[in-house]
């Protein structure tokens, strides 16, 4: 049942984010790199009653890789607003070589990098993060320690993940 004033309830609230998030990407892909208030305008979410409903949708599309933030656009002598471009135009080769990814190369490539940039985290924390199967996680890590390229380490009854290159370099 929806609100009197057209608001989404429960469930369907978590689905008029999506739409949301997507109709915000099809208006970039559609219109190319926008200001951030030029797309409320053009999504039909300007004003102050829209700005929370707004930022969902465009936390969504960012969540599904959809549009990223390429910029600061300076509008007037204080104002600045970030330019929103689709996720495909401005990586493309990404998109590409993503493409011929198999599901548990990209769960490596994903663990690897994260633990490259954070140094140590949980199998936890990744599949929070980055919206993934814990189960998936793991068995991903499993692989990964199997060839030598991560450390599984316990700490305070919690097993920590380390990349190898990382421990080298905290040996050293």
């Amino acid at each position: 049942m929806s609100h009197p004033r057209g608001r989404p309830q429960n469930g369907h609230r978590a689905a008029a984010g999506v739409a949301d998030g997507n109709r915000i990407a099809g208006i970039v892909m559609v219109k190319g790199p926008l200001t951030t208030r030029a797309l409320r305008r053009e999504s039909g979410m300007a004003g102050k009653r829209h700005r929370y409903r707004f930022m969902r949708a465009l936390i969504e599309a960012e969540s599904q890789y959809l549009i990223a933030k390429s910029g600061i656009s300076h509008e007037g002598i204080s104002r600045y607003s970030y330019l929103w471009e689709s996720f495909e135009g401005l990586f493309p080769e990404t998109i590409r070589q993503s493409k011929a990814l198999g599901i548990e190369t990209a769960g490596a490539e994903i663990v690897t990098q994260y633990l490259k940039t954070v140094i140590a985290g949980t199998a936890r924390q990744i599949a929070v993060i980055f919206t993934l199967n814990r189960a998936f996680v793991e068995f991903v890590v499993e692989r990964l320690a199997e060839d030598g390229k991560v450390i599984r380490q316990i700490e305070d009854d919690e097993e920590y993940i380390l990349s190898r290159e990382t421990d080298l370099l905290l040996r050293s």
